[in-house]
């Protein structure tokens, strides 16, 4: 439904699914059943992007907090979807221009990525090189993405690369205002 556009269903959906797996898996200490593990994790971080979408940062910021308790709770330690999530927190705090709660969530996205999601490190360097960008840090932020995009062009990850080009030319035009600005 939110591919639709259609995000009050998709909200309705989720938070349906959210409810029908909690219920599930609070049921019993018998071994959890992996898929309702699985199915309640993509419920709490669908709900979480439907609601970012819907322009709802703080019932963006709710959800992500309960996806991560809830993967702390269910996953081990170095799970692989934790630094997502924590990533994905640090975007919800981004756009509530929380630029500290930002990047201390994307510092800890970073670590763990680095330990247990190797592939999604160069992702969240991009988001950390974003929140310093929309925080007003241009040079920090264009050291970080010329280092990412260097790092993907490597590795051959592509779709990171395109996300960083699309970046930097964000950040092209904020230090051309910048400039402007200092020149009036």
């Amino acid at each position: 439904y939110a591919i639709l556009g259609d995000y009050k269903l998709a909200e309705m959906s989720f938070l349906h699914c959210v409810g029908v797996t909690t219920l599930e898996l609070s049921k019993s200490d018998a071994p959890k059943n992996p898929k309702v593990v699985t199915l309640a994790g993509l419920a709490y971080e669908g709900l979480g992007k439907v609601y970012l979408s819907m322009n709802l940062p703080e019932n963006a910021l709710n959800m992500y907090k309960h996806a991560l308790q809830f993967a702390e709770g269910i996953f081990e330690p170095n799970d692989p979807q934790i630094p997502v999530l924590l990533n994905d927190l640090a975007t919800v705090y981004e756009a509530l221009n929380e630029y500290d709660m930002a990047l201390e969530q994307v510092e800890k996205a970073i670590e763990k990525a680095k330990i247990a999601n190797q592939s999604a490190v160069p992702s969240i360097m991009c988001n950390k090189a974003t929140i310093l960008l929309f925080s007003g840090d241009l040079q920090s932020a264009r050291s970080l993405y010329e280092q990412v995009l260097q790092t993907c062009v490597r590795i051959q990850d592509y779709e990171t690369a395109r996300e960083v080009k699309a970046n930097m030319k964000i950040l092209e035009e904020k230090e051309r205002l910048q400039k402007e600005h200092l020149n009036e």
